[in-house]
């Protein structure tokens, strides 16, 4: 069952904010290293959660106020989600869920 706030889909999602755009991609990301990691152009997120059955990243205004996006991490491996979001920069307000 999808929930209203839940945007996961195996499509490209995106995010427009005043300086940024974010796709999840579906074909990258590592399990480790653990934690979220700027790598080029995006970032690797890596968390670990035994009991989730799904661990969403959310992308917040440079306030932290407004939620830009909100992705599910399409990967496991073991109790390790994880994904590659593209257009992440480092100081991109986030908080995971």
């Amino acid at each position: 069952m999808r929930h209203r706030g839940d945007r996961s889909t195996h499509r490209p999602q995106r995010a427009n904010g005043d300086h940024l755009t974010l796709r999840l991609s579906t074909s990258e990301g590592q399990p480790s290293p653990l934690g979220v990691t700027c790598i080029g152009d995006g970032a690797n997120v890596a968390v670990v959660s035994r009991h989730a059955t799904r661990v969403f990243i959310c992308i917040f205004d440079e306030t932290g106020k407004l939620e830009l996006g909100r992705f599910a991490l399409p990967f496991r491996l073991g109790d390790v989600h994880y994904g590659f979001v593209d257009g992440i920069v480092p100081g991109t307000r986030y908080g995971l869920r």
